[in-house]
């Protein structure tokens, strides 16, 4: 199951037709700016250290002093209502799955922490080579920001990961996540019942795919 979290609705139109931002090169400093449906953003690399900028949000890969914000994210019983786990109790899980996403950081996930006002307050991208997922913390909902980041990130999934797909696997009853996905040009291609079991309950799921932009 695609880690795609419970969101509330998000505003904006985003173009089913994400451009791929420039390729780097590992060794030099490269920054490319885009204009997408009136956003701006940048993105910028220093060998494996990457930063995608946007109006109000740094997206970047995880560290692990981000520990203490992420596990204000992975604790919310909100946030995880329709992830894959339990809302985390105990520290040790956040940092198990912190020392992961470093661990394989830019291989075969290409998934950044979400940075606003200076915190982190969630992480987006393909955090299994082709399977997208995104979660916030419920403070930060409703302001368009799942859009904001996303609309930069997958771009970079595309260039980064050089696939010609991205899916999603999202719970049917997470009606704000669809409508979000539905809005950055994924399709349904099919449902299932009784695909994963959260504390003790089975869950479905609703399958959904993004093509890569023509050209890439």
């Amino acid at each position: 199951r695609s880690l795609v979290a419970h969101l509330f609705w998000v505003q904006g139109v985003v173009s089913s037709n994400l451009a791929a931002p420039t390729t780097f090169f590992p060794d030099k400093l490269t920054s490319t700016c885009a204009i997408r449906r009136g956003m701006i953003f940048r993105c910028m690399c220093l060998g494996r250290s990457i930063v995608i900028e946007t109006e109000r949000l740094f997206l970047r890969r995880a560290k692990l002093d981000d520990l203490k914000d992420l596990h204000q994210v992975f604790s919310s019983p909100q946030a995880m209502r329709y992830w894959d786990s339990l809302p985390y109790t105990r520290l040790s899980q956040t940092e198990d799955l912190l020392r992961a996403m470093v661990g394989s950081a830019g291989r075969n996930s290409d998934d950044f922490m979400i940075e606003h006002q200076g915190r982190v307050i969630g992480k987006a991208g393909c955090w299994c080579k082709d399977e997208i997922g995104f979660i916030l913390h419920p403070e930060h909902w409703g302001k368009g920001l799942a859009y904001e980041a996303l609309s930069a990130v997958i771009p970079h999934n595309f260039a980064h990961l050089a696939i010609d797909t991205i899916k999603a696997d999202v719970d049917p009853r997470n009606y704000a996540s669809l409508k979000l996905l539905d809005r950055l040009g994924f399709k349904e291609t099919g449902r299932a019942s009784r695909t994963i079991q959260v504390g003790g309950k089975w869950c479905d799921s609703v399958y959904l795919v993004l093509q890569a932009p023509s050209g890439k």
